[in-house]
């Protein structure tokens, strides 16, 4: 828990007990005027993490506070939806509807309704898909605007990756493993329905990043054009996913697709993953990587060797996560850089910028926690929830990946009303009077 504990030692600002939006290497905080609901919301989903796997109070403490504060000050009480940016007070200083903002806002939300069953949490979950769906949905062409002002009219029409994919890989595959509400599950392959047909090259097979209105992209010269490796590396990261989930073997022929493409292209034999890449011209890119794009490419490469059986990756995991251990990870100073060179040297070193929180570290904690575990390992994980008077009565299904192996073989206290559940012995039954923190074993 070194990387989340170095947040609340160094991260936070004590005029309003918020963390700082901007950080150098140093954790000395800069340009911090302003503080935006949509990265806080991040830093709870990391807290909520820290307490899943830890247990420990004090993170859960931090996240409760952290949800109340969003909920106080980040909602726009008058149109609905997450302000942009917030002052020290607390005070809305710019309301657009960013759509990027909103989606991490239920990102962050959704992590803690997992550990929780927090029934207001969930509502405003809902009430945020809502709205995207009502205000910022095209309904001629499909696909989620980015840009809205603060009364929900769009600003601007042309079309960009993140609203498409985002919601999947922040919340709705979060909330599927957490609930097994079929809603998230079908929203989820709707939108990589896009990313299919949208957002993908028919001749080249790249996911590419910006388009008009009707989906013409609108990069002026494909040998100009550069590609996202990490928008990329979700892509077919998503589709694992929904292959372990729904068993339909086009999502994996389409992931072991690009997982291939970006191996060859993308993927450095010291275990660098590249940041951005020409087009049609994969020599064409920068000399430096992104901290969520190597996060992002473990990821996918523990995916794949769990859910597409694929050997080869492995090693090819341990390549990334030794680059990742010694670009990425500040030993000096603790936390994780933003940029390195694809030499393994520290390129920029802040801890925070308006994009970057302990979010995507804490994303690569959990997830190669539990892939490494159960299925290289085989040793069972434990997790921790917390119940109170604000949970809902929802059945607990504590493991947030998909792994139909998976069984639970221990619930702590051992109360006769804490029973697993016919779902293929992976949700447990919670009672509506129990109140306090359970511990689940998963094998």
């Amino acid at each position: 828990m070194n990387i989340i504990s170095e947040w609340m030692n160094q991260g936070i600002d004590d005029t309003d007990g918020q963390f700082y939006a901007f950080i150098d290497q140093k954790w000395k905080p800069y340009n911090n005027e302003n503080k935006y609901p949509g990265m806080l919301s991040r830093h709870l989903f990391s807290y909520s993490v820290a307490y899943m796997l830890s247990g420990e109070q004090q993170f859960l403490d931090k996240a409760d506070k952290l949800f109340q504060y969003l909920i106080k000050k980040g909602w726009d009480r008058k149109y609905g939806g997450w302000h942009y940016a917030i002052n020290d007070q607390g005070e809305p200083v710019d309301s657009q509807k960013d759509l990027f903002m909103n989606i991490y806002a239920a990102t962050g939300l959704s992590m803690y309704y997992s550990i929780t069953h927090d029934k207001t949490a969930l509502q405003y979950i809902d009430s945020t898909r809502l709205l995207l769906k009502n205000q910022a949905w095209d309904k001629e062409y499909g696909g989620y605007y980015r840009h809205l002002d603060r009364q929900w009219n769009v600003t601007n029409e042309n079309k960009v990756f993140t609203p498409q994919i985002a919601p999947v890989s922040g919340y709705l595959l979060y909330l599927y493993a957490a609930t097994k509400k079929q809603k998230y599950l079908d929203q989820s392959q709707k939108l990589m329905t896009i990313a299919s047909h949208q957002l993908q090259d028919n001749e080249l097979g790249w996911i590419r990043e910006n388009f008009n209105q009707n989906w013409r992209p609108q990069a002026k010269n494909k040998s100009n054009e550069q590609i996202n490796i990490g928008h990329n590396i979700e892509v077919a990261w998503i589709w694992l996913r929904l292959y372990a989930m729904t068993g339909q073997n086009t999502y994996k022929q389409k992931a072991e697709q690009l997982y291939h493409q970006l191996h060859n292209h993308a993927f450095k034999s010291n275990g660098a993953w590249l940041h951005k890449m020409g087009l049609t011209n994969p020599d064409h890119h920068p000399q430096t990587s992104a901290w969520w794009i190597q996060a992002y490419g473990n990821m996918l490469q523990l995916a794949m060797y769990g859910y597409g059986e694929h050997n080869k990756s492995l090693d090819q995991f341990q390549k990334g996560s030794s680059f990742w251990n010694r670009a990425f990870v500040d030993d000096q100073y603790g936390g994780t850089v933003l940029s390195a060179t694809l030499g393994g040297k520290v390129d920029r070193g802040d801890k925070a910028v308006r994009t970057k929180t302990s979010y995507h570290a804490m994303e690569h904690a959990l997830l190669n926690y539990l892939y490494l575990s159960l299925w290289v390992e085989n040793e069972p994980v434990k997790l921790h929830f917390n119940w109170d008077e604000n949970s809902n009565s929802q059945p607990l299904c504590p493991l947030p990946i998909h792994d139909s192996n998976a069984v639970i073989s221990d619930i702590q206290p051992k109360e006769h009303s804490l029973r697993i559940t016919s779902e293929q012995a992976s949700c447990i039954f919670i009672p509506e009077n129990f109140n306090g923190p359970i511990t689940v074993t998963i094998e």
